[in-house]
């Protein structure tokens, strides 16, 4: 999650100089830059928040049914604003974006580069984490139900 931080960070440094073009780009670029700090700040306090789990807490591969909920909702968030993002850039550098100032398409840029390698490896690991989780998930279940019985 903290590649989304990165990418958030890359975006906020960008912003500046594509206002010189447009303004509507800093504003996509700000935007863009707020979501991916939420999804990342949002994924760090869910990791630290207290998981009402009532089996043993000191397994790690136990998780309750509400902590998985919410993981759940914030990684189809984060994948999908990731997809959009790398989407639009792919976009961009391919075809002359809307509102451009020239009907050329973007350069590709160090920052772009990097932003997208951010978000690409984000993308990546947002999916093992939603399938590892899953199992966890369904391990937990398996395990309580056989406690329980």
């Amino acid at each position: 999650m903290f590649l989304a931080l990165g990418a958030a960070i890359v975006h906020l440094a960008v912003y500046s100089g594509h206002a010189a073009l447009r303004y509507e780009y800093s504003i996509f670029l700000i935007s863009a830059a707020g979501g991916q700090l939420f999804y990342g700040i949002s994924y760090i306090l869910l990791i630290f928040s207290d998981d009402k789990l009532t089996v043993k807490k000191t397994d790690k591969k136990y998780v309750s049914k509400e902590y998985y909920k919410k993981s759940l909702i914030l990684n189809w968030i984060g994948l999908v604003g990731s997809l959009v993002l790398i989407f639009l850039y792919l976009y961009s550098v391919t075809f002359p974006p809307p509102l451009s100032p020239n009907a050329t398409p973007e350069d590709v840029d160090l920052a772009g580069i990097m932003a997208k390698a951010l978000e690409i490896v984000l993308v990546i690991g947002i999916i093992y984490l939603m399938r590892t989780e899953k199992k966890r998930y369904l391990y937990s279940i398996q395990t309580y139900d056989e406690k329980s019985a």
